[in-house]
């Protein structure tokens, strides 16, 4: 259920689709990635063979710009709504906390992740 757009893969699922399957991921024990692509890391990915690389390896490159929405419509696809790279992880960690599974945060500075949890638990 991917489209490809200038050799950029992205995949179709909604927010409900894309859960599901992380669930299932994490019950089966399969390791998944996602990366949010938009029009901006697609004309990137023109230039720079690693990053297009990098962003075909996903195992779910969302449609995180309307661009790509719009280049779907445009091209027949089916890829009819953006799916968030902010909202997909609060769901998905909306989804855990529901099925009682664990996540873990990793932030840049000290201090980052523990400001993350303390805000996901306040959801």
């Amino acid at each position: 259920m991917k489209e490809t757009f200038l050799g950029v893969h992205v995949c179709g699922y909604t927010y409900e689709q894309l859960v599901a399957k992380l669930m299932e991921d994490i019950d089966h024990n399969r390791k998944s990635f996602i990366v949010a692509i938009n029009p901006e890391k697609i004309m990137k990915a023109q230039r720079d063979d690693r990053l297009r690389e990098l962003l075909n390896q996903a195992t779910y490159p969302i449609p995180d710009g309307i661009g790509v929405v719009f280049a779907s419509i445009l091209k027949g696809g089916s890829i009819r709504s953006r799916v968030t790279g902010i909202d997909m992880m609060l769901r998905l960690c909306q989804e855990a906390a529901a099925r009682g599974k664990k996540i873990f945060l990793y932030g840049a500075k000290p201090g980052v992740a523990d400001e993350a949890k303390r805000r996901l638990e306040e959801m």
